[in-house]
């Protein structure tokens, strides 16, 4: 080529449309940039099989790489926490567990905390609860040498969880009107007397320490999600739902009658309570930026 400075341009675009270099875009992560410090989770050793229960997670960066929290055009490269399931004996039974994205991108060093929900299997039996991050499109931690933490959970069925959760309310002591206190050696599932005091009514109380979600003897798992939008047009309904379960939400549209006019409905959460779904809102509110939400209840 006889223009040297086209020949450099040339070389540069072929780089960055290699690499993706200058694009501003996530990229992918080099191998040391695998590397989690978890803590102790707040995990219950005890869930009814099919439900989703939403627990407390905090790790720390301890890479030199800061890890993206959003993907890239092609939704790939962002870092979610996510998880398997396995049996007693190592055998994989479910292999992609629900998403939960990071509320930003995580500098070397930096701290996160999460809430995410987790969907127990719907089987009853003795697993392994394998808790790790994902670079979507990339690799799992693990496979790179990252860390992952281990938690022994006993699925249960319904009914065997509705009976715990009644020998739990009978231990159960209400302080000053505003706190509660269970022995712990008894619920095996939640920790502490604040959160029982933030649940609405006895049923609530009684089924989340048994770790199991709020439901009736039909089985209906769908109690109470939050709905993010309503809109005439089922595309842009089912194109936002997608966007959604791309950052790991569980998201579904449903469609109602209202006033003799269809609208279809973006709905995130299949959850137990009226409290996790207020904390889904919010997380929803801050990181999605949806302002004009509420909480649905069905059953």
């Amino acid at each position: 080529m006889k223009n040297p400075t086209a020949a450099v341009a040339l070389a540069v675009c072929l780089v960055m449309v290699a690499g993706g270099c200058g694009s501003g875009e996530p990229q992918r992560l080099p191998d040391s940039a695998f590397k989690v410090s978890f803590e102790p989770p707040d995990v219950p050793h005890e869930m009814a099989a099919g439900e989703q229960v939403v627990v407390r997670v905090s790790f720390r960066n301890t890479s030199g790489s800061t890890w993206p929290s959003k993907p890239d055009s092609r939704d790939r490269n962002a870092v979610h926490f996510a998880y398997h399931w396995t049996n007693e004996q190592g055998d994989m039974v479910i292999y992609d567990g629900v998403r939960t994205p990071l509320p930003q991108d995580v500098k070397p060093g930096d701290s996160v905390a999460l809430t995410p929900a987790l969907q127990a299997p719907e089987r009853v039996g003795n697993y392994i609860l394998e808790m790790t991050l994902v670079q979507e499109g990339v690799a799992w931690f693990p496979d790179k040498g990252g860390d992952k933490i281990s938690i022994p959970v006993r699925v249960v069925d319904t009914v065997a969880a509705s009976s715990n959760a009644r020998k739990v309310i009978g231990e159960v002591q209400e302080s000053s009107g505003e706190t509660l206190a269970v022995k712990p050696e008894r619920t095996g599932v939640t920790k502490g007397a604040k959160k029982f005091a933030e649940l609405k009514n006895e049923e609530d109380r009684a089924v989340a320490a048994a770790g199991s979600s709020k439901r009736d003897l039909s089985h209906d798992r769908q109690i109470w999600s939050v709905q993010v939008v309503s809109l005439s047009q089922k595309s842009e309904s089912e194109s936002i739902a997608r966007k959604l379960r791309s950052k790991g939400y569980d998201a579904y549209v449903a469609t109602a009658r209202i006033k003799g006019k269809e609208l279809y409905q973006v709905h995130v959460g299949r959850l137990a309570t009226r409290g996790e779904a207020e904390k889904l809102r919010e997380n929803l509110k801050t990181t999605e930026k949806f302002e004009s939400t509420f909480i649905a209840h069905k059953g």
